[in-house]
């Protein structure tokens, strides 16, 4: 289990994030063997919509998501700073289980 932390200036709706846990998971497989087909995103709160961010951004590594009282939509607040465009059809085609 790998528990990466957000913060005020890097939150989990960034491409920073993205890179930072694909590059952390990267760094897990080379020295674990790990089953490629049994990684999965999950995240409570914050962690959960980044969650949703991870898998519209870049799915393919991942085997499901599983969002923990998270909320789809907040991704849609200008609030959120977000500026890369969403991919929502990402989220198709994914075993997911929401909270």
């Amino acid at each position: 289990m790998l528990q990466p932390r957000a913060w005020a200036q890097s939150e989990w709706w960034t491409w920073g994030q993205v890179e930072n846990v694909l590059a952390l998971v990267d760094r897990l497989k080379r020295r674990y063997n790990i089953d490629e087909n049994r990684v999965h995103v999950s995240g409570v709160s914050d962690g959960a919509t980044g969650s949703y961010y991870i898998a519209m951004q870049d799915t393919t590594p991942y085997a499901s998501f599983l969002p923990l009282n998270g909320f789809l939509l907040v991704l849609t607040n200008p609030d959120t700073g977000i500026t890369a465009q969403l991919h929502p059809n990402n989220l198709r085609d994914k075993p997911w289980y929401v909270i």
